[in-house]
C-alpha cells in the first residue's frame, strides 16, 4: 500500500510542475514566431532641414551692446551676512564695467569665503564711508537686519540721487525688508510658479508683460527662475500672466517680480538666479541686466561737503591766493593723491576743471563771483547764510559750490596758521566737525 501511494503521489506531483513548463514553452515559442523573424531592419534615417529644425525655449541668445563709457563707483553690500558669492554677479559686474564703473565690495558676503561680523558701530562707520564716495548701492539678501542708523544713511544717499537696487531671492533666508520697507517696498514670502507655460521646471517662469521704463526697454521675455512677488508704493515694472501663482500668497491678481519706489531711485528685483550664468543668457535676460546696470551706472547723486574729497571727479586744480600758500598747496595735493585725485597747483583757474581755491581773507576778491553765489561776504566781518556775523580774526571758512559739471572748494581764513588749520582738518576728515549746512563748514576760535 505504501509503494501504491508514493507512486501516485509521486506522478501527481509530476503532472503538477509539468503543466506549468508546458505553458511556458508554448507562449515563449508563439511569441518568438510572432515577433521575431530572424532578420534585423535598420530604421529609416530622417532627413531634416536646417531650418525645419526649432530649438527648445530655454535655448541661449546672443545679445551685444555699445553704452556709453562714463565714470563712478557701485558698491555691493556685503556687511550684512548677505547670501549670494560674486560668481553669480559676473554679468551684472561684467555689464558695469562695459560702463566704465567701479564696483566696490564692501565686506565680505556669506558667499564669499564666510561672513565675517563686525560691530554695528564698525558697520555704520564703513557703510557711510562708502556712501559718501558712491553713485548706487547694491543690497542682495542680507540676512543681518539694517538698523535704524544704517536705514538712515541710505536714506539720505537715495535723497541725494543716489541709486539703490535690491534684489531677493525668496529660497534663501532674509532681512532685506528691513530696508526696504524705508522706501515702500516690501518681498513678499514665497516663490512664483506657473504649471502651464514654464522652462523645464513649474518654478521656472516667463515674464513678457511689461509696462514702459528704461528698465523695461527692449524686453519682450524674460525667465526667472526663483522669483518672489513685490508689493511697492511706486510702479510695478513687470506683471506675470493668469497662470503664475504664489505658493505662499494668495491672489488672483497679477504678481510683480520687478518694481520702483515711488521717487524712481530705488529698484527692486524678486530673482536673483536669472542674472547667474548661463541662464542671464537666455531670452531677454542679458538685456534686462544691461538695463539694470545702466539703471546704477546712470546716478546723478549730488554731493556735500561732508563728501570730501569724492565729489572731485578725478582730477582738481589747486589755485592759491599768494605765493606763501604753496606749501599748504603741496600737502593738499598729496591728500587728494591718496584718493586717486590728480591735483596739480596752477597760477590760474582752467575752464571746466574742478577748483580748490585757497587763500587768506585779504584775497577773497579773486574768488569773489564764487563766494556771492554762495551767499558769502567777506569784509570787517564775515557773512554767510547759516551763520551769525562773525570776527575774521581767528575764523575759516570751507564752502563747496557745483556748477555745470564742476566742484569749486573755497578755503578761506584770516592768517596761515589758520588757513593751515582748516586744511589740516580736511585732510584728517576733522572738517565734518564744524559744517553748519551742507554745503559750508565754518572753524571759529576757541572761547
Amino acid at each position: 500500500m505504501a509503494a501504491i501511494g508514493r507512486f501516485f503521489f509521486g506522478s501527481g506531483l509530476r503532472r503538477v510542475l509539468t503543466i506549468p513548463l508546458l505553458f511556458a514553452a508554448v507562449y515563449f515559442l508563439a511569441a518568438l514566431f510572432t515577433f521575431y523573424r530572424g532578420t534585423y531592419d535598420v530604421p529609416e534615417t530622417l532627413d531634416f532641414r536646417f531650418e525645419e529644425i526649432t530649438t527648445a525655449i530655454s535655448a541661449h541668445t546672443i545679445f551685444t551692446e555699445d553704452p556709453e563709457v562714463r565714470t563712478g563707483l557701485t558698491v555691493i553690500d556685503g556687511l550684512h551676512d548677505n547670501d549670494f558669492n560674486t560668481a553669480e554677479l559676473v554679468s551684472l559686474l561684467s555689464s558695469l564695467a562695459d560702463r566704465g564703473i567701479t564696483v566696490d565690495l564692501m565686506g565680505a558676503p556669506t558667499g564669499f569665503g564666510g561672513f565675517r561680523r563686525t560691530t554695528s558701530s564698525d558697520r555704520l562707520e564703513l557703510l557711510e564711508t562708502k556712501l559718501r564716495q558712491a553713485g548706487s548701492l547694491v543690497v542682495i539678501s542680507p540676512r543681518e537686519p539694517y538698523s535704524e542708523e544704517e536705514r538712515g544713511l541710505v536714506r539720505r544717499f537715495v535723497g541725494k540721487g543716489g541709486r539703490l537696487l535690491l534684489i531677493s531671492d525668496p529660497s534663501r533666508t532674509q532681512q532685506i525688508n528691513t530696508l526696504s520697507e524705508e522706501f515702500g517696498i516690501s518681498f513678499q514670502p514665497g516663490f512664483l510658479y506657473n504649471q502651464v507655460d514654464y522652462d523645464l521646471n513649474h518654478r521656472n517662469i516667463f515674464v513678457q508683460d511689461f509696462f514702459s521704463d528704461p528698465v523695461t526697454e527692449g524686453l519682450t521675455q524674460v525667465a526667472f527662475y526663483t522669483a518672489g512677488a513685490i508689493r511697492s508704493g511706486g510702479p510695478a515694472l513687470a506683471y506675470t500672466d493668469a497662470n503664475t501663482f504664489s505658493n505662499l500668497v494668495e491672489g488672483v491678481e497679477p504678481f510683480y517680480p520687478l518694481a520702483k519706489s515711488s521717487q524712481g531711485n530705488v529698484l527692486a528685483v524678486g530673482d536673483l538666479t536669472f542674472m547667474v550664468p548661463p541662464q542671464n543668457s537666455i531670452l531677454d535676460n542679458n538685456r534686462l541686466i544691461a538695463n539694470i546696470a545702466e539703471f546704477l551706472a546712470s546716478s546723478g547723486r549730488g554731493f556735500e561737503l561732508a563728501d570730501f574729497p569724492y565729489f572731485f571727479d578725478g582730477s582738481a586744480d589747486i589755485v592759491l591766493g599768494r605765493g606763501s600758500l604753496l606749501e599748504l598747496g603741496a600737502g593738499l595735493r598729496r591728500t587728494l593723491s591718496s584718493f586717486q585725485i590728480d591735483a596739480q597747483v596752477k597760477n590760474r583757474e582752467q575752464p571746466g576743471e574742478d577748483l580748490i581755491f585757497l587763500g587768506l581773507f585779504d584775497d577773497a576778491a579773486q574768488a569773489e563771483r564764487y563766494l556771492g553765489q554762495a551767499g558769502i561776504q567777506v569784509g570787517e566781518t564775515i557773512s554767510t547764510p547759516f551763520s551769525p556775523d562773525l570776527d575774521p580774526k581767528g575764523t575759516a571758512l570751507i564752502s563747496l559750490q557745483a556748477q555745470d559739471d564742476r566742484h569749486i572748494l573755497i578755503v578761506l581764513a584770516d592768517t596761515l596758521d589758520t588757513l593751515a588749520d582748516a586744511t589740516a582738518r580736511l585732510e584728517s576728515g576733522e572738517f565734518r566737525d564744524v559744517i553748519v549746512s551742507e554745503l559750508l563748514g565754518v572753524i571759529v576760535p576757541a572761547n
